[in-house]
């Protein structure tokens, strides 16, 4: 009797000594990565969590290799690309008809272009005083800045221009009167039922929204910003607004306007050197940031980063889900991809802006 007791004890101990190890610390983290840790590539991936989308990024020339862009599914896989011979700095993004927008720096200046789904070029625009970032808005224009000359010639400034669609020519400027500003990024929105521009100024240290209609500044933030770089505008009227801090840290703040507070913060893990260059709001409520090193997170509204990639890129990145853009019916055929077009419902968190 006592041998058989003693048999039964010793296989429970090797059966429940078998189980843990095959467990690690974290086997209840419902943030456990479902990829191996690579330098580049994927290295976290929550399936149950993260946003189910394809992610648009540049690589600019190098090592022999043209620059190109391209689009990549949520396992790192390249389902699609556009030879655009980039090189420098490069801001790439999708519109809703799945047209490439493209701006780049030149030896003169900056250009940016319109390609179709092929790489062909259907419009473009260039001009040596552009940089940085653009917004196009709902009659085809684009807003955009311009570092020019101060009135009085003895400063640079930047002034944001309308550049009509179909003349090319630039309709009007407007710029800040008395100090000088550096402008990291511009976007068309809607303020308290007006047209609008939502303004990030890097040396002023500031996020403004101007009323294009009267020009005034209706709305000013800069409490706890040191290196504001991007913005993104949510539906809920909320704004999301990249804070680079130090070269250590850096925080995704969102701002709700009516009240000039923050509701929302996330700080990036500490490493040797952070520093953020775009912020998107995804269709489930999480947000998608891009760092200068390559480095694209997802993070849920828990501060959770479900989906993780290095990629060899220096510039913003976005990610575009099934209902973001109106993708190519023969495109999705080849994927055949039955979970990307079965998204998470989205959730509770502003809805992203245009």
């Amino acid at each position: 009797m006592y041998k058989r007791f003693w048999l039964i004890m010793a296989l429970f101990l090797f059966a429940l000594f078998a189980l843990n190890s095959f467990r690690t610390d974290t086997d209840d983290d419902t943030s456990l990565p479902e990829a191996a840790l690579n330098e580049d590539g994927l290295r976290v991936w929550n399936s149950a969590l993260a946003y189910k989308a394809l992610t648009l990024y540049s690589k600019p020339s190098g090592e022999g290799e043209d620059g190109e862009v391209y689009l990549i599914d949520i396992e790192g896989n390249k389902v699609h690309s556009w030879d655009a011979q980039l090189t420098g700095d490069v801001k790439v993004a999708l519109f809703e008809d799945s047209t490439l927008l493209l701006a780049r720096n030149l030896e003169d200046g900056a250009i940016i272009q319109e390609l179709d789904w092929d790489g062909n070029v259907i419009w473009d625009w260039s001009n040596s005083a552009f940089h940085h970032d653009m917004a196009k808005m709902p009659n085809g224009n684009y807003l955009l800045p311009l570092i020019e000359l101060s009135e009085d010639n003895k400063a640079w400034n930047d002034s944001i221009a309308q550049i009509d669609y179909k003349s090319k020519e630039v309709l009007w400027k407007w710029r800040f009167t008395k100090e000088e500003a550096h402008i990291n990024s511009v976007e068309y929105i809607e303020f308290q039922g007006d047209p609008s521009m939502l303004l990030s100024s890097k040396d002023m240290r500031s996020v403004f929204i101007v009323n294009l209609e009267s020009g005034e500044i209706v709305w000013e933030f800069s409490e706890g910003l040191v290196l504001p770089e991007d913005i993104f505008p949510l539906k809920n009227g909320n704004v999301l607004i990249v804070n680079n801090v130090n070269q250590n840290s850096a925080e995704i703040l969102e701002i709700n306007p009516n009240i000039n507070e923050i509701v929302w913060r996330y700080g990036l893990p500490a490493k040797d050197k952070v520093y953020v260059v775009g912020v998107q709001a995804l269709l489930n409520g999480d947000v998608f940031i891009s760092e200068v090193d390559g480095t694209l997170l997802e993070v849920n509204q828990l501060g959770e980063v479900v989906w993780e990639y290095g990629a060899d890129s220096k510039g913003k990145a976005y990610r575009y889900g099934p209902l973001d853009v109106k993708w190519r019916a023969d495109f999705i055929a080849d994927m055949e991809w039955e979970s990307f077009l079965n998204p998470l419902p989205p959730l509770n968190f502003g809805d992203p802006g245009p």
